[in-house]
């Protein structure tokens, strides 16, 4: 993604471009380091950031949304030995949250 935006609250980095248009859109993308090696957990991370984007995605668009589309890449980038075990008991929910606030805070901003 040429000339998009990062954003960060481990352990998950978003990268961000708003291209512009007349509706509000939202392409969404997600990814996570290959030091985790096993795919299964690979897999589970994966669901988890896509659950957690569809359960916060409203946070975007807020009172004054955008008009555009929005490429979103979420990447996961911490580096656990039992992501599983980590996942289940981190605020993993809270740092997309977060992330999802700054970008529309920074969207806004543009304006």
């Amino acid at each position: 993604m040429t000339g998009g935006i990062s954003v960060q609250r481990s352990p998950v980095r978003a990268f961000y471009l708003l291209t512009p248009g007349s509706a509000s859109t939202v392409e969404a993308g997600f990814s996570v380091t290959r030091s985790i090696r096993n795919a299964a957990s690979r897999n589970f991370v994966k669901r988890r950031l896509r659950e957690n984007f569809r359960k916060n995605c409203h946070v975007l668009f807020g009172n004054s949304g955008f008009r555009g589309t929005l490429k979103l890449v979420l990447l996961y980038t911490e580096l656990t030995a039992n992501v599983r075990k980590e996942i289940k008991h981190k605020p993993f929910n809270a740092s997309i949250n977060a992330i999802l606030e700054m970008i529309r805070k920074q969207l806004t901003a543009k304006k």
